[in-house]
C-alpha cells in the first residue's frame, strides 16, 4: 500500500511540509488536512492543475494563530518550490 499522499514526489514533499507546519501551529486545534479536487479524484494535470486542500480545526482560530499561519505561508513561498504557488486551501 502506498503511504504517499499523491503519485507525484515533488507535490508530496510540499504537502508533507505544509502538513507538518500547519499541525505544529494549530496544536490541539488541528483535526486533519485533506486533499480534494482534481488531485484527489484523479483528474490532476501537472501542467495546469492546482493543489486543493482543506484543514479542519476543532474551533475558530484566534488572531495570533492566523498570523502564525500567514507567516508560514510566506516562508513556504520563499522556499522557491514552484508547487507552493499552486496550493489552494
Amino acid at each position: 500500500m502506498n503511504q504517499e499522499p499523491t503519485p507525484y514526489p515533488e507535490i508530496n514533499q510540499v504537502l508533507l511540509d505544509l502538513h507538518s507546519r500547519v499541525a505544529g501551529i494549530l496544536g490541539d486545534l488541528y483535526v486533519g488536512m485533506y486533499l480534494y479536487g482534481s488531485l484527489a479524484t484523479g483528474g490532476f494535470d501537472l501542467s495546469r492543475s492546482d493543489i486543493d486542500f482543506v484543514v479542519i480545526t476543532t474551533g475558530h482560530l484566534q488572531p495570533p494563530t492566523i498570523e502564525a499561519l500567514e507567516s508560514m505561508h510566506l516562508a513556504l513561498l520563499e522556499s522557491g518550490n514552484h508547487w507552493v504557488k499552486k496550493l489552494e486551501g
